[in-house]
């Protein structure tokens, strides 16, 4: 690539041509060239390493153009430094607070639970001994009362309900189904005069192969 007022200013910056600090500059960018010169580039920072980049045929992605498409593949370690965690996703939770069955089995538990090892009387005692600063034995009880609270939601939240995930295997009847489960009761809301955006209905209808006269029945 020729030198310029826009690659020395470039280059005074610290950037460097990343496409040719790869495979060197012998190939042109533009179909007028013939000096096989590019004269196109991605400048990036010198601590940047790229992992593979290039320039595609004339007119791929960006047709009706005479200078090539360049690309390049900068590896997340490069840029941030280190290699991310993988993320963790949540797991299902048995204890669902929109579930009345769900939230009694939960509260008679932990009744039972905090009866066992005597956790309100032993925080009762604890309130009224606990001064300021907590001594050394005050925050060992304190503590204790916290690994215990914590260990007996962890168990008892167990006892909720049963979970019956993945028994069912996928299908395409499936889906449908529960598409028309979910259509009709996007009717039965919308009849009963509640908010359903008009696009999410369209697109639940189509999913469950309704058509516009099941529609109509939502707007009566």
């Amino acid at each position: 690539m020729n030198a310029g007022p826009l690659i020395n200013s470039l280059q005074q910056l610290g950037l460097v041509e990343a496409i040719i600090k790869k495979h060197g500059g012998d190939c042109s960018t533009v179909l007028q060239n013939e000096s096989n010169t590019p004269i196109d580039g991605i400048w990036c920072s010198q601590c940047v390493t790229i992992s593979a980049g290039g320039y595609l045929p004339y007119e791929v992605l960006m047709p009706q153009t005479n200078h090539r498409t360049l690309w390049i593949d900068i590896p997340i370690c490069s840029i941030l430094g280190h290699h991310l965690q993988a993320v963790v996703r949540p797991s299902m939770r048995r204890l669902q607070c929109q579930d009345p069955r769900c939230v009694d089995n939960f509260i008679q538990s932990y009744k039972k639970f905090a009866v066992q090892h005597r956790l309100l009387e032993r925080a009762k005692e604890l309130e009224n001994t606990a001064g300021y600063p907590m001594s050394c034995t005050a925050q060992k009880e304190y503590e204790e009362l916290d690994r215990l609270h914590y260990e007996g939601v962890q168990s008892v939240e167990r006892t909720c309900r049963k979970l019956r995930a993945g028994q069912v295997a996928f299908s395409p009847s499936l889906k449908v189904c529960m598409a028309t489960i979910k259509a009709w009761s996007l009717l039965l809301k919308r009849a009963q005069g509640r908010k359903v955006s008009s696009r999410y209905l369209d697109r639940t209808l189509k999913k469950a192969g309704l058509g516009t006269q099941e529609k109509t029945m939502g707007e009566i």
